[in-house]
């Protein structure tokens, strides 16, 4: 794979797919460790190790990400490095980050590095909706110091959940954009993936790829799937991989398993497993992949990724106005906030960080009042309540 081609896969939201969400939905995303802080829990790098040698019993290559982050905690930079025989050389770096008033980002700019140095490579723009959906990703090349179209991503949804994304290429020859492959999705109605399709552009209509399906669910976690492939001869799906997943008391996965079906034999059969570690403040450590080897009737370790963290500021802190401060529970929340410590009526405003309101209640008492934030996007939102005789700040999470 080209440079280039891979910092195009690099992109400021992550993947729907199955694969990126059992790991990535432990990955912090402006976590608040407390209401009295403005510290955030962010992804300072990762390592992704490959080519297990057995016989010195280590790693032989490794590729590194290192992250920067805005005042914001959101991510404003990265840098990409290879391992070689002189240690982490530089590959790829993402800059100049651009975003929008509600801190989406809405372009940046990829560099591939040279003999020359740094040069230019790449460049990714975004579009959102007004509930801050990513709608579109455009993806251009620098070429001979003119940026070209290299590939388009439009996404839908269905309600907040992603219904279809659709890829597209740029043809050169006829210079217009032709479709490439199609993902779908639905959910049940508790909003949880219940079966995905893949589809390839050909001859002027959708072909069937691939499709996951049946889907179990112990509550929120998700217990098995299966993966099934198109066959052209019979126009059907075929059963192809099984996957279960197995999890701890705290409802971290702990291993996923692949098995693979044997037409032949009738059987499922080893293929692939994964192994997750997390930290304590419930972020996922290592993610290790193993693979069968039928020959030895063994696992095999294949590839595994490290992250670490480190706490960052927001650039803002909290204003006691008060010898009683305002309390907010829970934090983080889903549904709603409860609002403490405040007397007689008052106004609330709910702010984004970029100081754009997002609710506004008049509330009859300051005390035990709820509100309402189902509706809200994840992140950290800014919490202001006024009384006739106080004034309180704070912050809360929403997940």
């Amino acid at each position: 794979m080209k440079t280039k081609q891979l910092l195009a896969t690099l992109v400021c939201s992550s993947t729907l797919s199955l694969w990126a969400q059992l790991p990535h939905q432990f990955l912090p995303d402006n976590k608040l460790l407390s209401l009295t802080s403005s510290s955030v829990v962010v992804l300072d790098s990762l390592i992704a190790y490959n080519n297990w040698n057995a016989t010195q019993n280590k790693w032989d290559d490794g590729t590194k990400w290192t992250y920067r982050y805005n005042t914001y905690g959101k991510e404003n930079g990265y840098f990409v490095y290879l391992l070689g025989g002189n240690g982490w050389q530089n590959i790829l770096r993402s800059t100049n980050y651009q975003f929008d008033n509600r801190q989406n980002c809405i372009e940046k700019m990829g560099e591939e590095f040279g003999i020359q140095g740094w040069a230019l490579a790449s460049k990714s723009v975004y579009t959102y909706d007004a509930a801050d959906h990513e709608l579109n990703q455009l993806q251009l090349d620098y070429v001979a110091g003119n940026w070209e179209n290299n590939s388009n991503s439009i996404y839908t949804y269905a309600g907040n959940n992603q219904a279809t994304s659709t890829e597209q290429l740029w043809n050169t020859s006829t210079q217009s954009w032709k479709n490439w492959f199609k993902y779908n999705y639905s959910y049940n109605t508790n909003d949880q993936l219940i079966s995905s399709t893949g589809e390839n552009w050909k001859a002027g209509s959708w072909v069937y790829l691939w499709q996951t399906t049946n889907y179990v669910y112990n509550g929120t976690d998700l217990m098995s799937y299966e993966f099934q492939q198109w066959d052209t001869i019979s126009a059907s799906f075929k059963t192809n991989i099984k996957t279960t997943i197995s999890y701890d008391v705290n409802h971290h996965p702990q291993n996923h398993l692949e098995m693979k079906w044997n037409a032949s034999t009738a059987t499922w059969e080893n293929y692939r497993s994964l192994y997750y570690t997390f930290d304590a403040n419930d972020n996922i450590s290592s993610l290790l992949t193993k693979k069968w080897l039928p020959a030895s009737n063994s696992w095999a370790n294949d590839h595994e990724t490290v992250y670490y963290y480190r706490n960052t500021f927001t650039g803002f802190e909290d204003t006691k106005n008060s010898s009683h401060p305002l309390k907010v529970s829970p934090n983080p929340a889903t549904t709603f906030i409860e609002i403490n410590g405040g007397k007689g009526p008052a106004m609330v405003n709910v702010t984004d960080l970029s100081g754009k309101t997002i609710i506004r209640e008049r509330m009859e008492a300051a005390n035990a009042a709820r509100v309402d934030i189902g509706s809200l996007a994840p992140g950290l939102y800014l919490l202001d309540v006024t009384t006739e005789k106080e004034h309180f700040n704070g912050k809360f999470l929403k997940q």
